[in-house]
């Protein structure tokens, strides 16, 4: 199942994600916001057709620097809204009994 992002295209203060045309059918490149795959994929694709040269987006699980360091990232790119109350950050198993958890 392919899930999808809206990618701002300007600085514009509208919440709409997709414009409809006057013939019903929906702009997806034409609004303020562009319906595109949230896949490495197409950003990779996306930042070349914009001129970017030698730069590959890739998925990252977390942003803490255990993750990522090796990456040597030039940047993140958040596709979804992160909320800190999120109800999986909750469930996560603690570290607790498990000796040596603290330090990895």
């Amino acid at each position: 199942m392919a899930s999808t992002s809206n990618f701002r295209l300007d600085s514009a203060s509208s919440e709409t994600a997709i414009n409809d045309d006057s013939d019903g059918q929906i702009d997806l490149v034409g609004g303020p916001f562009a319906v595109i795959e949230s896949d490495p994929g197409v950003f990779t694709s996306l930042t070349r057709k914009l001129g970017v040269k030698h730069l590959e987006i890739v998925e990252v699980c977390d942003i803490e620097p255990w993750a990522i360091d090796h990456l040597h990232p030039y940047g993140l790119v958040f596709c979804f809204r992160w909320k800190k109350s999120a109800s999986w950050l909750y469930s996560l198993p603690s570290s607790e009994g498990r000796p040596g958890a603290a330090s990895v």
